[in-house]
């Protein structure tokens, strides 16, 4: 969305406290004659940019409803939430994953493989994830550390005619004065949507609508014995159709807005990825004949589960990169047989080693785009999403001790490493 002014004359503004300007990428200011900033007190100061203010949308029912998967839910369609670890309260079991996510984002002093680094929380990119998510809303009389609960809308992808499944997590203002009526309201034309009190229909009596055109409204059961329950399992939805845009589902408790859930498109996207098998020696062998030290590819039909659930049709290609040899293919590389990459012990430094000043994902990238491009010399896989696999154990220190981690990603740049060292 798009918007401009344009006044011929002078455009005078008058404001009697801060005047604050944020903007997620540039401020250009440009002008014929001179640009003058004036600084009374202070003059004109720079530094880091700051985060915006969050601004929050209150939502006014006596109810509020939240969207949880299903319990035995293993990423077998696209679901995501921000994490404040109540699965088990809502779903009967506790979803992997789920963390509380406030007080686990971060970032450490230094390298966090190295035992002293110290964890500090930050809440400016605490705030910036629950951005990520759209509408942040705001349960004024639903309270943590005395101060109002924040809802976060989930997001699904729900593939044409599949069933989806969820669980629900209700909080009642006062089980005295609950409301009569908690419905989900959505688009018939785009869904379908089933509780245990049946399929949603074109009919709300609490606001005395008959033959809606547009929404249906399918019933939850209201129950007064807490202030908080659980329906597991509760919502079955239908994608009736391919959606190339995304839309949304809409609790009501008697008429007023209880509850969210981001519906995204499910138009289905193809994606190249490359698989590496890593062959390379790092002076600790693993593995005999033609598999020493070589990365076996795996996990290949569960990321194309994964990616299938969330619209996305993976195209795999399986390749070896061989870091035996120099590039030149005549002597021996003994880039990775030094102690700034392996520790006394023969393990891999996942995050603080580095090969001749690069940090060890930034060597495989550059070994790879100068030994696989094509006869004219230029790279083959710049689209592609490139899975090194390398056969390492990889450690790093975390809350004080040492841990094997699987892997390192950096999606944005297109690269992820999997250790799939034995131990």
């Amino acid at each position: 969305m798009s918007r401009t002014r344009i006044v011929k004359g002078k455009y005078t503004i008058i404001i009697g406290g801060d005047y604050n300007l944020y903007s997620k990428e540039n401020i250009v200011t440009t002008a014929q004659g001179a640009i003058t900033e004036i600084g009374v007190e202070n003059g004109v100061t720079y530094g880091n940019p700051k985060e915006p203010p969050i601004l929050k949308i209150d939502i006014l029912a006596d109810a509020v409803v939240h969207f949880r998967p299903k319990n035995n839910w293993k990423g077998e369609f696209g679901f995501d939430w921000f994490r404040i670890e109540d699965t088990e309260k809502i779903c009967g079991v506790k979803i992997p994953g789920d963390i509380d996510y406030e007080n686990s984002i971060g970032s450490y002093d230094k390298y966090p493989s190295i035992q002293s680094a110290k964890f500090s929380k930050n809440n400016d990119m605490v705030n910036r994830l629950k951005r990520d998510y759209g509408n942040i809303y705001s349960i004024p009389w639903l309270k943590k550390d005395n101060a109002p609960v924040d809802y976060i809308v989930p997001c699904i992808i729900a593939p044409q005619f599949r069933i989806v499944t969820l669980s629900l997590g209700v909080n009642l203002k006062n089980v005295e004065e609950a409301p009569k009526n908690i419905t989900i309201a959505y688009d018939k034309k785009l869904f379908k949507i089933e509780t245990s009190l049946g399929e949603g229909t074109n009919s709300y009596k609490v606001m005395n609508i008959e033959n809606d055109p547009i929404f249906n409204y399918a019933n939850i059961p209201i129950k007064t014995e807490k202030n908080f329950y659980n329906l597991p399992n509760e919502v079955k939805i239908t994608c009736l159709t391919k959606n190339s845009q995304n839309s949304k589902i809409r609790v009501l408790a008697d008429g007023k807005e209880a509850g969210f859930l981001n519906i995204y498109a499910n138009a289905e996207q193809e994606m190249k990825i490359v698989l590496i098998s890593v062959k390379a020696d790092f002076g600790n062998p693993i593995g005999e004949n033609e598999e020493k030290n070589k990365g076996k590819i795996r996990g290949k039909e569960e990321l194309k589960k994964v990616l299938n659930s969330i619209g996305i049709r993976p195209v795999f290609e399986d390749l070896e990169l061989d870091l035996t040899k120099t590039r030149n293919g005549i002597s021996e590389n003994m880039d990775l047989k030094n102690t700034s990459i392996i520790n006394e012990v023969g393990d891999l430094k996942a995050l603080s080693g580095n090969v001749n000043g690069k940090d060890f994902d930034e060597y495989l990238e550059d070994e790879f785009r100068n030994r696989i491009k094509d006869t004219n010399g230029n790279f083959l896989y710049k689209n592609h999403l490139r899975i090194y696999y390398v056969n390492q154990i990889a450690k790093m220190w975390v809350n004080g001790g040492e841990g094997q981690i699987g892997g390192k990603g950096q999606i944005n740049k297109g690269v992820c490493i999997m250790y799939i060292g034995e131990l």
